[in-house]
């Protein structure tokens, strides 16, 4: 039986209608996000735009995370056939989410556009059209679903990496117990989702190169191997970065407590 091949496999448009609501929920929860934002927070009305559209993002950032994540996980635990077929195993579900995802990144990309003066980054955008060429082909062709599903995993740290941001412009210290809650949970987080995960990404991909299935999806392999690479980079980067950060909030409270030790003892 003859090898599928990417220019082969049948497209798709089932899916991109949840792209578009993705994409829709997601600006509508920007805009209406910020009276939220807030009635909860304390400083988010006090705060310069560009620190309340950060806010704003950041919240849907978080929503978008919960979602995915907890959908990746669910296929992962659950589903065989992109377990059995690494490259051509078609899992509704999977191609959802990541349409899910495709909607997120394009309203997030024209955010950024539209507030570029407050919020800048080429590297988002970069990022975002990184992402969404790689998750359009997934929805499209149904390719590579079980890869795109494994990646989606990492949004479980989003949360509390964002969650940092909204301590920092509550006004809350290094040291308070939520700070130190959240970076814990972060740290382990990111690591378990973007850094543990590396070593047996790559090894799944190792085991099939080279086979016809690997050969048939043509120049999606560097989708597969080189983007990846360059986000796998990044988080170790920022995980040592983190640790660093949580290295030097211990090491304070340590000295403070001793501190607090010396004057009882005096």
């Amino acid at each position: 039986m003859p090898q599928k091949m990417i220019m082969d496999a049948p497209v798709s448009f089932a899916y991109y209608p949840t792209a578009l609501i993705s994409c829709v929920i997601s600006s509508l929860l920007f805009q209406y996000c910020g009276k939220i934002l807030a009635k909860y927070m304390n400083q988010f009305s006090k705060s310069p735009l560009h620190v309340q559209i950060e806010l704003q993002t950041l919240f849907v950032s978080g929503v978008h995370a919960i979602i995915v994540s907890f959908s990746g996980l669910y296929v992962l635990l659950t589903d065989e056939r992109t377990m059995k077929d690494s490259v051509w195993g078609d899992c509704p579900q999977v191609r959802h989410t990541c349409a899910i995802v495709v909607g997120y990144l394009v309203s997030d990309f024209i955010i950024m556009i539209i507030y570029y003066k407050e919020v800048g980054g080429y590297f988002y955008f970069i990022h975002h059209l990184a992402s969404i060429y790689a998750y359009v082909y997934v929805i499209t062709f149904g390719v590579l679903e079980f890869f795109a599903n494994f990646r989606l995993l990492a949004e479980f740290s989003t949360p509390f990496v964002n969650m940092r941001r909204f301590l920092e412009v509550e006004g809350y210290p290094k040291s308070s117990k939520q700070v130190l809650v959240n970076g814990f949970s972060m740290v382990i987080f990111f690591f378990v989702t973007r850094v543990a995960v590396i070593p047996p990404y790559y090894w799944m991909v190792y085991s099939i190169y080279g086979t016809p299935a690997y050969e048939s999806i043509g120049h999606v392999q560097y989708v597969l191997v080189g983007s990846c690479a360059v986000l796998d980079i990044l988080n170790v980067i920022w995980f040592f970065k983190m640790c660093r950060g949580a290295h030097k909030v211990l090491k304070s409270q340590k000295l403070r407590q001793n501190n607090i030790e010396d004057r009882k003892a005096a």
